[in-house]
């Protein structure tokens, strides 16, 4: 019962939002920083690893919390489709990008668009009449 109490707050709702946008952002901004990174010693940030964290979590968050929002709350598939689609544009693009552009591109509209389902998610969850 505590983790339907957890799931259910908006907090996870706005900590998806961030981690997608921070997704994106750090897709686009990769190609351009490279040379800067390595100099500095944070290439670490460019490293599949953290890619695949950064990615790993937003999926993790936007499941956990779009299904549950969907199957409880709502009932309107909107926010899950959002999200459905940008998981699998940033699934592609970090899997089968070919260049770095491509890989880019397909983070970037999949972090825009996961980060579009939590932000519509509240929307739908502020109408909701028990909340």
């Amino acid at each position: 019962m505590k983790s339907a109490v957890l799931l259910a707050k908006p907090a996870l709702d706005r900590a998806g939002f961030w981690i997608s946008a921070a997704c994106a952002i750090h897709c686009a901004v990769l190609p351009f920083a490279l040379t800067i990174l390595a100099v500095t010693g944070m290439s670490w940030v460019a490293a599949p690893g953290m890619e695949w964290t950064i990615l790993g979590a937003s999926l993790v968050i936007g499941s956990s919390r779009l299904i549950f929002s969907y199957l409880k709350e709502h009932r309107r598939l909107d926010s899950l489709a959002l999200f459905l689609l940008g998981a699998a544009c940033a699934i592609a693009g970090r899997a089968f990008g070919w260049t770095p552009w491509i890989e880019a591109g397909g983070m970037i509209v999949g972090g825009v668009l996961i980060a579009s389902a939590h932000w519509r998610n509240q929307q739908l969850c502020r109408c909701h009449p028990d909340h």
